[in-house]
């Protein structure tokens, strides 16, 4: 089978998972569905697509913190209802956060071509700091605490909070640009999120964090990851395809700058998305995810105490 089919078809098995998996209920939570927050034409479209996220809250009136997630699937597939991040957001909201699990805009499968990964990032960035603008603008009515505002993606989620909090206009990729300009992002709404987790990302330049970059990120990435590499590759380790810069390059970008505001837990032999198990591939492995939810919550609330 060629490699470039064989990532693919592992990236969206992963994807197909729909085991519902529970956490101990510490907050009574409520649950509003499919909350439009914008819209946005699609890679290859010529009609604007709604975007929609869904809403776990407490079911109580204090302000709570915001978490916004964002599903993988390498920008061709996945949507908000998958079971890491369904789970994601129960438990978060369990914590005591408000969590958003937003949609962004994917692209045919056909469409996958090096210069249209990086488009679909930029896209997804775009879409994040709408829904940013969006949750911000509606704090009243969804109990949020605006000072407190945090990031949670999965590989291509990852891929797009990274460049949301970090890629500036003149940094932008010429794919962005050409053959038709995508439009600008506003990053100034991404600028004041409190903090972010990463799990298995990468960006397609470490030159785009630079010493104003000042939220603090947490790292969570596999040795063996074969879709995202953890150092330096190319994604889906496809050599037609572009060469990013996974977890590892983005720490040492951080230590060149003398920046300490990161952290980067690292999995010496796990592969990419590693919380789904390698024999069930349609179930989660609890241990793991469990590791994965405590790393993120641990790093959240270390960077609400700040």
């Amino acid at each position: 089978m060629p490699r470039c089919l064989w990532c693919i078809i592992s990236i969206l098995a992963c994807c197909l998972c729909f085991h519902n998996l529970h956490a101990q209920n510490a907050l009574d939570i409520e649950v509003q569905k499919g909350v439009v927050y914008g819209e946005a034409i699609p890679l290859g479209k010529k009609k604007p697509k709604t975007l929609c996220c869904d809403i776990y809250r407490p079911a109580d009136d204090v302000a709570r913190p915001l978490l916004i997630t964002l599903f993988g699937g390498s920008f061709v597939a996945g949507n908000r209802d998958y079971t890491d991040i369904e789970l994601f957001c129960k438990r978060f909201a369990q914590h005591g956060y408000v969590v958003a699990t937003i949609d962004y805009r994917l692209m045919a499968l056909h469409r996958l071509t090096p210069a249209n990964l990086l488009r679909a990032g930029y896209l997804g960035a775009q879409d994040l700091c709408t829904a940013l603008r969006f949750l911000k603008g509606h704090s009243t009515d969804y109990g949020i605490d605006t000072s407190r505002v945090f990031l949670l993606g999965n590989s291509a989620g990852s891929v797009i909070l990274l460049h949301a909090l970090f890629l500036d206009e003149h940094e932008r990729p010429i794919e962005t640009r050409e053959p038709t300009d995508l439009g600008p992002m506003p990053t100034d709404v991404a600028r004041g999120v409190t903090g972010a987790v990463a799990q298995w990302g990468c960006v397609f330049s470490p030159q785009i964090i630079d010493s104003t970059s000042q939220t603090p990120i947490c790292l969570i990435h596999g040795t063996s990851d074969r879709i995202v590499p953890y150092n330096v590759g190319h994604s889906l380790t496809i050599r037609s395809f572009p060469r990013v810069y996974g977890s590892k390059a983005i720490a040492d970008r951080f230590n060149s700058l003398r920046m300490s505001n990161y952290e980067l837990h690292t999995f010496v032999g796990e592969r990419h998305c590693f919380y789904f198990d390698i024999l069930t591939i349609l179930h989660l492995n609890k241990l793991k995810f469990n590791t994965c939810f405590d790393i993120a919550h641990d790093f959240f609330e270390r960077c609400a105490s700040l």
